[in-house]
């Protein structure tokens, strides 16, 4: 799933970002 995100987004993404969809995960 990972990868799929980071080909719908090539630009890198922000540690922000990444710590938001750690807690999503998370909370999932």
């Amino acid at each position: 799933m990972d990868k799929s995100h980071q080909d719908l987004s090539p630009t890198p993404i922000p540690p922000s970002e990444l710590v938001l969809v750690s807690r999503i995960r998370i909370e999932k």
